[in-house]
């Protein structure tokens, strides 16, 4: 038999809290494991009462299964205990009693692991599924509420169930649907639920110009949130309706066409302070679409109502448009009802490697995305089968805390998947790192769409210069030549009377004036300058005259020795020269522009700055992130320094606006010095202009 020392060495070694109680509820032993456990040396528990040791409050807890094991029983059990030196802790414990040499029971000795982090894991889960079904019922109600709408045949009808969809959907106590009227700009209630009639009669028409909920949101064209409106400087006016009324929160959101303008106001009521949560603000977003579709549809088929007679191929067009619409929105409905019965299986891939970099946990989700199951690569390294792709260092990933970013891998059929990963290093109590969790989102399809987009929006672009180009030449040498033979016919005619040799000359003037405007008119569309003598002459002569056009003082830094560059930089930089000018003349309200130009042996930088107000920073912010409300004029200037390899970049504040372009410099790049090269020269003549001490005149 092994001595008593043996035993104890052990026991040491026991991943496991061990320890033995006596009948008078002490300590007889415990071992390491068990003291660490409790942040208590051994000699402070060996001996001393299980109560002075535990505390009271876990005492009382684990009194009963004490008991139970001094009564003979062998007692397991889980349980979340309340200790005084480590706090809260859920614990698996296995009491064995022990008998003395009558065979009576003088203790137990207990078996205790904590299981707090698993419990934890396990409560986080069932959270997790929680929101999901949540979700998922809210987005099958949006379906049936959508379906509904869509079932309705006329205006007033569909109104009301739009009113009492969004109401449900909120969660909110009344509302009303506001129509506007074109012509006078006002909006009018159409559908109302829960209000009183002096109300109705108070808020009977709105204009922009009220500052109340549904007048901002005209004006604005954008959702307003009140959550409270007794704190709302806006509703000042209007207090005393409020209060009559009983409600404190307003939510009003625009109905908007497919032109993006206002068709009405769709807006909800609380009697309490609320705000929506993100999730109800997107769904209501997502509803208010399909409503605005269905005012704009039932509008059409007013107006088709009454053109009957004299539109009938019109009108069928339009049901042919409408009933497509309809099966396609039907057909989305039944997607998403679809998807929404299987969005709690709609997870992602989760892992978690150990030290080795074995995989220890694979989830179901990532069974579904990779396609190995998870009996197939637990205690395997991700290496033997994902051949992943790492835009930075492994090494960089795992001596991080947090890492997120982009990864190539492989599907178990052999097709490549870009995933958005986030790594979490998982530590112990002495901060080592033993693990770490791995989450991994399918983002393949939207990077191919993304790229797609990047490539159709350069080919528009392309094309666009290509048109620009064609019909300045034709404007140039079409038109520019009929008006310049016409001037010379008229400077020719002879005339005797003096009436009509004044009418001759007027006729002169005005075909000089519509040839000095057919020619601007064609630079403007594409600078034949560009072509023939390079960005350098093509941004001095468009300078000059936006400078003269427009009255702002322009100060122009380019390089003494210019190097001709290749045709796409220079379109390009030409165009966003273009745009930052006409976006100043137009917006920013300032009284000079410097423009400076450098190059180097691999790149070119433009730098475009004035003094004017700045830009708001609402605007400001979807600038810097590209959204479809950055505009035309700066999504073309981004996408096209993008496809040369370039960049864009906006800095603006209450000062002034700076604008910086940058493109490589291509290999072929030719130097040109600060005179015109002859075929420069040749190419200003042929379009009637000339350079006179640095600047361009009309010959």
């Amino acid at each position: 038999m092994a001595s008593s020392a043996e035993l104890r060495l052990i026991t040491n070694k026991m991943a496991a809290a061990v320890t033995r109680c006596t009948r008078d509820l002490r300590y007889a032993w415990a071992n390491e494991r068990y003291a660490e456990w409790l942040h208590r040396p051994v000699q402070k528990i060996i001996g001393n009462k299980i109560q002075d040791v535990l505390g009271n409050e876990a005492f009382l807890r684990l009194l009963p299964y004490f008991e139970r094991a001094l009564s003979g029983q062998a007692v397991q059990y889980e349980d979340n205990v309340g200790f005084s030196s480590i706090g809260e802790r859920w614990i698996s414990a296995i009491y064995t009693p022990t008998l003395d040499l009558q065979g009576e029971v003088d203790g137990w000795v207990a078996v205790i692991r904590d299981i707090t982090k698993q419990k934890l894991t396990e409560a986080s889960l069932l959270k997790r599924e929680k929101q999901l079904a949540e979700e998922a019922q809210a987005l099958a109600k949006l379906n049936k509420c959508s379906l509904r709408l869509w079932q309705t045949n006329r205006l007033q009808e569909g109104l009301g169930e739009m009113l009492r969809a969004v109401i449900e959907l909120l969660g909110a106590d009344k509302g009303n649907v506001q129509i506007l009227n074109p012509e006078r700009n006002v909006l009018t209630i159409a559908c109302q639920q829960g209000f009183e009639q002096d109300f109705l009669d108070y808020f009977r028409e709105v204009s922009a110009m009220d500052d109340s909920a549904c007048g901002r949101a005209l004006r604005k064209c954008e959702q307003v949130v009140i959550e409270d409106v007794e704190h709302d400087s806006g509703f000042t006016p209007h207090r005393q309706v409020v209060r009559a009324e009983g409600f404190r929160a307003v939510v009003s959101t625009p109905l908007l066409g497919r032109d993006g303008k206002v068709l009405g106001l769709l807006s909800t009521h609380f009697r309490s302070t609320h705000r929506p949560t993100d999730q109800e603000l997107r769904r209501l977003e997502l509803y208010v679409r399909q409503a605005a579709d269905f005012i704009e549809r039932c509008k059409q088929e007013e107006e088709l109502r009454l053109s009957k007679g004299r539109y009938r191929k019109l009108s069928q067009r339009l049901d042919a448009k409408i009933r497509a619409r309809t099966a396609e929105l039907e057909e989305k409905t039944a997607e998403l009802s679809q998807k929404a019965t299987l969005l709690d299986l709609a997870n992602d891939a989760i892992l978690v490697r150990d030290e080795g970099g074995k995989i220890s946990y694979w989830n179901e989700g990532a069974e579904r995305l990779y396609g190995w199951t998870r009996a197939e690569v637990l205690g395997r390294s991700t290496s033997e089968f994902l051949d992943t792709e790492f835009s930075v260092l492994l090494s960089e990933i795992l001596e991080s805390d947090r890492w997120e970013g982009e990864l190539h891998q492989y599907r178990r059929d052999g097709s490549q998947i870009i995933v958005a990963s986030r790594w979490t290093t998982l530590r112990d109590k002495d901060g080592k790192a033993f693990a770490w969790l791995e989450i991994n989102t399918d983002i393949t399809a939207r990077k191919r769409a993304e790229e797609a987009a990047r490539k159709l929006s350069a080919r528009i672009l392309t094309l666009q210069d290509g048109e620009r180009r064609r019909i300045a030449k034709g404007l140039h040498d079409s038109l520019g030549q009929y008006l310049a033979a016409l001037k010379m016919n008229l400077d020719g005619f002879p005339c005797s009377n003096p009436k009509q040799s004044a009418v001759v000359s007027d006729c002169s003037e005005i075909a000089k004036k519509c040839l000095m405007e057919t020619r601007t008119l064609s630079h403007l569309l594409h600078p034949p300058l560009l072509d023939e003598a390079g960005f350098d002459t093509a941004a001095r002569w468009y300078v000059e005259g936006f400078a003269r056009r427009s009255g702002i003082a322009v100060n122009l830094d380019l390089p003494q020795e210019f190097m001709r560059l290749h045709p796409d930089v220079e379109i390009a930089l030409f165009r966003a020269l273009q745009e930052c000018l006409t976006n100043i003349h137009k917006h920013a309200g300032g009284s000079s522009v410097d423009i400076r130009m450098t190059q180097d042996a691999k790149q070119v930088r433009l730098e475009i700055a004035d003094n004017g107000k700045g830009i708001p920073k609402d605007r400001l912010h979807h600038l810097l992130g590209g959204t479809a409300a950055a505009g035309v004029g700066i999504a073309g200037m981004r996408e096209r320094f993008h496809e040369l390899g370039g960049s864009l970049e906006i800095r603006s504040n209450r000062k002034g606006t700076t604008i910086i372009v940058t493109a490589p410099l291509p290999h072929g790049s030719v130097t040109l010095g600060a005179k015109l090269s002859v075929h420069a020269a040749r190419g200003l003549k042929a379009y009637g202009l000339r350079a006179c001490n640095g600047r361009l005149e009309t010959q």
